[in-house]
C-alpha cells in the first residue's frame, strides 16, 4: 500500500499493488475476504482516503 500512496505510481500501478486474490470459497475464505474489505473501508481508506476513487473498488465474484 505504501507503493501506491507514491505520487509517481501510475494509475494502472496503483490498480495492480492494491488488487487482491483470494483462493477458496469456504469459511476461511469467506471470512478472509470479509475481513480484508473490513480492514480496508474501517481502517486502510480513513488514512489514505486518495488511494480510493469512488469507482467501486469492491468487486466480488462468485464462481459455481
Amino acid at each position: 500500500m505504501e507503493l501506491a500512496a507514491l505520487p509517481t505510481t501510475t494509475p494502472e500501478e496503483r490498480k495492480r499493488l492494491l488488487s487482491f486474490v483470494i483462493c477458496g470459497g469456504g469459511p476461511t475464505g469467506v471470512e478472509f475476504a470479509a475481513e480484508l474489505r473490513d480492514m480496508m473501508a474501517e481502517d486502510v481508506l480513513k488514512y489514505v482516503s486518495y488511494l480510493h476513487e469512488g469507482k467501486g473498488a469492491d468487486k466480488s465474484t462468485q464462481n459455481s
